[in-house]
């Protein structure tokens, strides 16, 4: 029963150090950092005028962006037709109902079959075996054919929430990438099932400063470690390392 305890209370304290520094803090947009992130400091430094949402599920976080950011240019992604007739109701918000990935064509989506509505949906089956699973065939396009033909305006920033997909979200941006300001993406359990380290962000993104998003700050994790592999809810914010903007005010 006393190293019941002592697990338990090693498990509480785990928790709350990982929370410190920005893991599974939460995921609504206060208590997961991204209030205080748009808030204090991208509005007042950059006030970007084209912005992108891929995973936009229904709208809330395109909704949340109109009003910060009121006159800029909003383009929402997601591959959900059931949340997309949601989110393409929202006024000077533009949707489309496609996947974003590093390939083009069509792909195989999965959610769980009695919530089509689900935040959970991914192109990777990431589900339980006792769990139904619908699968899909969507639309899957590489974010630099859109810029290119002139379908979006090139971002500068781009926020990602795609459950595990979101590296392959930032390949297809090709030579584009290099011109994005801002990337704000999400690390999670998903990473297990696409089999996509944090590693991998580092190698793509050697041209940006990665942050972990925490409360009221930001965790420098600029430099990589083997010890920030840890598949669990938390949001990175990457900035271009050709800004020469001094982060450490937030650190």
């Amino acid at each position: 029963m006393i190293r019941f305890g002592y697990r338990i209370l090693g498990q509480k304290v785990t928790a709350l150090s990982q929370r410190l520094v920005g893991i599974d803090m939460g995921t609504d947009f206060k208590s997961s950092g991204e209030e205080y992130l748009i808030e204090s400091i991208i509005k007042p430094i950059w006030n970007p005028s084209v912005i992108l949402d891929v995973g936009a599920n229904m709208g809330e976080y395109s909704e949340t962006l109109k009003l910060y950011f009121p006159d800029a240019k909003i383009y929402a992604f997601e591959p959900n037709s059931d949340c997309y007739e949601k989110l393409k109701s929202i006024k000077n918000v533009t949707s489309f109902n496609i996947a974003l990935s590093n390939s083009v064509g069509e792909i195989p989506f999965y959610l769980q079959s009695d919530v089509l509505g689900s935040k959970r949906g991914s192109l990777t089956n990431h589900f339980h075996q006792d769990v139904d699973v619908t699968k899909l065939m969507v639309p899957i396009e590489r974010l630099e054919n859109l810029i290119s033909s002139g379908q979006i305006e090139l971002p500068n920033f781009i926020k990602v929430d795609t459950e595990g997909n979101d590296l392959r979200v930032l390949e297809g941006l090709g030579e584009y990438l290099e011109r994005i300001e801002l990337i704000q993406f999400e690390f999670n359990a998903m990473h297990i099932y696409s089999r996509i380290f944090l590693h991998d962000y580092y190698q793509l993104l050697e041209n940006f400063d990665i942050y972990r998003i925490a409360n009221n700050k930001l965790i420098d994790i600029r430099e990589y470690s083997p010890n920030y592999e840890i598949f669990r809810f938390q949001n990175l914010f990457c900035v271009n390392k050709d800004m020469n903007v001094d982060m450490t005010k937030y650190l």
